[in-house]
């Protein structure tokens, strides 16, 4: 099994918005207006969704926040998000938290609490379950493995 790079999953998403912006763009698109105009305005809210995320992934975001952020209902917003991203708003959250966390912890001196903390999750005990989950270890495996 090949490794991927760390952060491979945001440049992906990343080249997928580069990858609609120049569809929409270039008018490649074949559907109705109102389609399309609807289709550019979600993706649009989605944006902003991710953009809070990345300004405040330290902060307590709750569904509905990202949601309002969005300009969606809760339900709806969760569906689209998960639809457009294969991945829920909270756990891509809490994906983006943890890639945080990994630059952080390679690049300060700060503990492993305090990363935890200051990338926006309450519990340490749940940071660590959460930075397993993506990363495969503990985020001390991770400190003592030499890049």
């Amino acid at each position: 099994m090949q490794s991927r790079r760390e952060g491979y999953e945001l440049a992906v998403i990343g080249s997928l918005y580069e990858f609609f912006g120049y569809i929409l763009e270039n008018r490649l698109y074949t559907e109705g207006p109102s389609v399309q105009q609807k289709d550019a305005r979600r993706i649009e809210h989605l944006k902003k969704a991710l953009e809070k995320i990345e300004s405040s992934y330290a902060d307590c975001l709750t569904l509905d926040d990202l949601a309002s952020e969005a300009g969606m209902n809760s339900k709806y917003f969760c569906r689209y998000f998960r639809e457009m991203t294969h991945r829920t708003p909270i756990d891509y959250l809490n994906y983006y938290r943890v890639e945080q966390a990994c630059f952080k912890l390679a690049t300060t001196n700060e503990s492993i609490t305090d990363v935890g903390l200051s990338c926006g999750f309450n519990d340490v005990s749940y940071f660590i379950k959460m930075f397993k989950k993506y990363k495969g270890v503990t985020p001390k495996k991770y400190l003592s493995t030499p890049l």
